[in-house]
């Protein structure tokens, strides 16, 4: 029988809305394996949306929005953006209108419709809160 420092289980976080996703155990019973689950408990292992977040994305797109004063200057991906806690679902309609706002340019226009592929874009909280106040 195993003992304890051979068997490990991890609860893995989703990284799209960061609840809890999958369980991983270890099936090799070694120290090495158990210790390589006992290191992923509680973190993101992959970008793979649980659930809940297919769900989501079936219905619309996810918008993950962060903080711009506290994410560091040209961010080399959405690891490194500060998030701050919001998490919406626009439905792929809202998108399209969104993408055929004037006051965007180009760049912005084709994000939009990139998300409706994606199905998740990340947005500055201040600016998305800003753009649903208008859409009231």
């Amino acid at each position: 029988m195993a003992n304890d420092k051979t068997f490990e289980v991890a609860l893995t976080k989703c990284y799209f809305c960061s609840e809890d996703a999958d369980i991983v155990i270890n099936r090799r019973l070694t120290k090495k394996a158990a210790k390589q689950v006992a290191e992923m408990h509680g973190k993101v292992i992959s970008r793979e949306p649980c659930s809940k977040c297919k769900k989501y994305m079936e219905q619309g797109v996810i918008v993950i929005t962060f903080d711009d004063s506290k994410t560091p200057p040209n961010p080399e991906s959405t690891d490194d953006l500060y998030r701050d806690g919001g998490f919406y679902v626009l439905k792929d309609e809202a998108i399209e209108r969104l993408a055929d706002w004037p006051e965007f340019n180009e760049k912005a226009k084709s994000a939009l419709l990139k998300a409706l592929e994606d199905r998740v874009i990340f947005l500055p909280g201040e600016f998305f809160r800003k753009l649903i106040e208008k859409e009231d």
